[in-house]
């Protein structure tokens, strides 16, 4: 956004919820012709990628666009591979297999079971990282030059490779063109309940093999993270982070496209508290960094020095935990009638405060000397008395074992004669 300053303020505005009127008027300048909007920009020739939010609508766009397309062109469609246990499943099980539904967000690194090209189709790179030296990694725009396909044993096409050229690149391998780069097929694994020969229900575990690329009319905001694009087609009106995500990747106002119209409510969501909170902390250290390393062009050198940091930041702030909730035990009335329930009912005995409850061990007190805690004092004066200067040192480091060893210094000698004479003669 460096050759447009106005539109990369909008887009800071916009992630930070701080839209004017103003940026509004700006963006309804770039909606696109509809019936709707009898005025808007005529996109006849523009080579854009929609944005949009879930896999489903991603998918929808880019099938129909390939179709129509294709007027003058192949359309080639390839067939997932699936195999259960190293071998192609049968024919009416692979059928159900491909048609499964894998736009669902909770597939991880789904494949689809069929996927639409032709030859000059632009594509994004998905799934996985191939070979980031190249740039060859998730989310990459390219153009499929070639696709070589085979045919199974149930006579669908499948795809066995694919040269597909990235504009963005600056490498040339051998044997092949200048930025082009030869995509094989990557794996996926998931389980899907069948039936056996038996006609029992039972889960198997299925692998599929899948060309790892899309057609690049259309991606989520997940996939175009990252990735700059010329030209982008975007709905605002779902406003929060996947606007921010649509709009930051153009790089001016010319390679920006509205699908409708938005109004200012759509561009101030309220964000997160958490961060906002968090976005507080981050300026607040910017500020301590730039003032304790005298970076701030604000202080003078000659007062960068003594300057004092007026901005701290507490990371030992407690964080609220959610209350365990615990199940409610039903009451159990005092006076069961045998004839209303058969049932065994469990009867809780008395309460018993805690204040009340008696203190299990003994009690030491002026009155009472536990031979407990005298078994306990004795054997712990019998250690200090034998051991050296240096061991009762170390000992008196703590406070509780420092009033020991006081009080076990204060023992008369006499009364240790006297002691050890009563137990000779017992």
């Amino acid at each position: 956004m460096e050759g447009d300053p106005e539109y990369g303020a909008t887009v800071q505005r916009l992630r930070t919820r701080t839209c004017t009127n103003a940026d509004v008027e700006l963006f309804n300048w770039r909606v696109v012709w509809s019936e709707e909007v009898p005025d808007g920009i005529d996109m006849k020739g523009v080579d854009s990628v929609a944005v949009v939010r879930t896999n489903l609508l991603r998918h929808v766009i880019n099938s129909y666009k390939a179709m129509s397309d294709c007027t003058e062109r192949e359309l080639l469609t390839c067939a997932a591979v699936d195999k259960v246990r190293g071998t192609i499943v049968p024919a009416e099980m692979r059928d159900k297999l491909l048609n499964r539904d894998t736009t669902s967000l909770q597939h991880k690194g789904a494949l689809p079971g069929y996927l639409s090209f032709y030859i000059g189709m632009p594509v994004i790179l998905r799934s996985r990282n191939i070979l980031t030296d190249l740039k060859v990694t998730n989310g990459a725009q390219g153009v499929l030059r070639h696709l070589q396909m085979g045919v199974d044993a149930h006579g669908k096409r499948y795809g066995q490779c694919a040269i597909v050229e990235f504009p963005g690149g600056d490498f040339q391998l051998d044997g092949l063109p200048p930025r082009c780069f030869l995509i094989t097929p990557t794996t996926w694994t998931f389980h899907e309940k069948m039936k056996n020969e038996d006609g029992e229900l039972v889960t198997v575990h299925v692998r599929r093999e899948q060309l790892p690329f899309q057609p690049g009319f259309a991606c989520t905001g997940h996939v175009a993270q990252g990735q700059t694009m010329k030209s982008v087609l975007a709905y605002l009106h779902e406003g929060s982070f996947a606007a921010s995500v649509a709009v930051s990747r153009a790089t001016s106002w010319k390679g920006m496209y509205l699908a409708e119209k938005v109004k200012i409510g759509h561009l101030t969501k309220d964000l997160p508290p958490a961060l906002v909170d968090e976005m507080a902390r981050f300026e607040q250290m910017a500020q301590n960094t730039l003032q304790k390393y005298q970076l701030d062009p604000k202080l003078s050198p000659s007062k960068a020095s003594t300057a004092q940091i007026p901005y701290s930041i507490d990371f030992d702030r407690p964080t609220s935990v959610p209350k365990k909730m615990k199940r409610k035990k039903p009451v159990v009335a005092d006076v069961i009638s045998p004839a209303t329930s058969s049932k065994k009912v469990r009867v809780k005995g008395p309460l018993v405060s805690s204040l009340a409850a008696s203190t299990f061990g003994n009690k030491w007190d002026s009155l009472n000397w536990s031979c407990a805690y005298d078994s306990f004092f004795t054997s712990l004066y019998h250690v200090y008395t034998e051991r050296n200067q240096v061991w009762r040192r170390q000992m008196c480091i703590g406070v509780i074992s420092q009033s020991c060893c006081g009080l076990f210094e204060q023992v008369p000698t006499a009364a240790l004669q006297h002691d050890s004479l009563y137990l000779d003669e017992a």
